[in-house]
């Protein structure tokens, strides 16, 4: 794919609830993987999974299956723009991001293994804002918990291409109502204050009205 790579649209949104806590959302994000797969996570609680193969994607808004979407992909210079729409559902939008210099760096390369944190700082749709606890083994194999009990088991990161920032995820979802179930998504490494040192998972559970999309981004220990 001429669109590959990792990408941000840079900007940062605060959100003060009822209670007057804030919560910072990190700038929206996307990932173009070797075979063309896309996945968004916005900044106003909303996920993409698109399929160029078939010109179409899971919408996601608020945690939550909406529909599908038609959707066009074009970049020019290091701008990636995506178009979704959805007529009958009145769904429809523009998206543009800045490619980033994450995508270059080989998954062969970057070692996972430890605890990881995510401690909702920077975070969009896990369920009642609470801390995952995340440990990776050797094999890139995953459990985590987070305050609320829910659970992650047989997670896998599984690199898509070794000479790049990519993978594929697949984990069993536990103790978490509606999130419950077999997710699968993508993910890449990104750094914020040390190499290597954030994973964005992007996953989701399915293409019905119960599915749920989870956004988790742990921080190295």
């Amino acid at each position: 794919s001429t669109s590959k790579g990792t990408y941000s649209n840079g900007n940062i949104q605060t959100v003060t609830t009822s209670s007057g806590k804030p919560f910072i959302f990190d700038k929206s994000t996307a990932l173009v993987t070797s075979d063309s797969k896309l996945a968004i996570l916005t900044s106003d609680f909303k996920a993409f999974f698109l399929d160029p193969d078939t010109k179409t994607g899971k919408y996601f808004k608020a945690f939550t299956y909406i529909d599908t979407v038609d959707f066009n992909i074009s970049k020019k210079d290091n701008v990636l723009t995506v178009t979704f729409s959805n007529p009958e559902r009145e769904i429809n939008g523009s998206l543009s991001f800045n490619s980033t210099s994450a995508y270059s760096i080989p998954s062969e390369t970057i070692d996972l293994t430890g605890t990881w944190t995510d401690d909702n700082l920077d975070d969009y749709f896990y369920p009642n804002h609470e801390t995952w606890s995340f440990t990776i083994l050797a094999d890139n194999s995953f459990t985590a918990i987070n305050a609320n009990s829910c659970e992650i088991s047989n997670g896998l990161l599984s690199p898509i291409n070794t000479l790049a920032n990519e993978y594929t995820v697949t984990m069993d979802v536990s103790n978490c109502d509606k999130f419950n179930g077999t997710h699968t998504g993508v993910a890449f490494v990104e750094t914020i204050d040390s190499p290597n040192d954030r994973i964005v998972i992007i996953t989701n559970n399915g293409s019905n009205l119960s599915s749920r999309t989870l956004g988790i981004k742990p921080v190295r220990d």
